[in-house]
């Protein structure tokens, strides 16, 4: 709970302390969840202020976390529950993991970074999990660079078999509805990956109540903008990302 200043307890946007006597009769809050940690302070940071403009001297703090991070939560709640079993691996760890097997790799070439080449093979093992697509498919292209991501694939895998590990990218298809409850408000995202559709379902069918809450539509405007030359053309876009971050 935040305490900026004294003043009279007024009802905030989206929620407040009540009395004591009255609290078990409120309905359970929903968590927010943000596609970026951003967004998500960005989130809490407004509440704290309208909760100030209101004039309130008590709020309490609105739950709102990542979608890993709500991904790292259920699995420690159903860890607690003996829903599941085995160790979580924080993504820190993980990079570790794949660098050490792509530094290992003998058919790897020795200009590639071994650090960079990982980073990849992260990203990649997320988006292929996150389209739900099988590891199998790696067979059918007969490229080095797809062969070489299949071994390390089945590498990363071993790993975590045998040390009962499990990341934020497989605890995605194993956490259960129950963690999730009451329910999840889902809010920025621009689209939602396949799987995470099909577990939103999921969930939603085991009595999470689940909301998506839309961008409003705004009409944009568009202008074009003469360069010198690249350089200046890469300059000049990010000096109009600064400007609208920081805007």
């Amino acid at each position: 709970a935040t305490s900026p200043r004294r003043g009279p307890t007024l009802r905030c946007e989206w929620s407040k302390l009540p009395p004591t006597a009255d609290r078990a009769a409120q309905p359970p809050r929903l968590t927010r969840v943000t596609p970026t940690r951003r967004l998500a302070h960005e989130l809490r940071a407004r509440h704290d202020e309208e909760c100030v403009a209101q004039g309130l001297e008590v709020w309490a703090t609105p739950d709102i976390v990542t979608w890993d991070e709500l991904i790292e939560r259920m699995f420690m709640l159903d860890r607690q529950a003996a829903r599941l079993g085995g160790r979580w691996l924080p993504a820190s760890a993980a990079q570790l993991l794949w660098e050490r097997i792509v530094r290992d790799d003998p058919e790897l070439t020795p200009l590639l970074s071994p650090a960079g080449v990982a980073r990849a093979a992260a990203q990649s093992w997320r988006r292929l999990h996150d389209f739900r697509v099988p590891l199998a498919a790696l067979e059918d292209d007969q490229s080095a660079e797809t062969a070489a991501f299949s071994r390390w694939c089945s590498a990363y895998r071993r790993l975590l078999e045998e040390r009962d590990w499990t990341d934020g990218v497989l605890a995605q298809s194993r956490v259960h509805a129950l963690a999730a409850m009451p329910g999840l408000e889902l809010v920025g995202f621009d689209r939602l990956a396949p799987l995470q559709e099909s577990l939103l379902q999921e969930w939603a069918a085991a009595g999470v109540e689940v909301r998506l809450v839309q961008a409003p539509n705004k009409a944009g405007l568009c202008r074009r903008t003469q360069c010198l030359d690249p350089a200046a053309e890469i300059d000049a876009a990010a000096r109009w990302v600064a400007e609208r971050l920081d805007g």
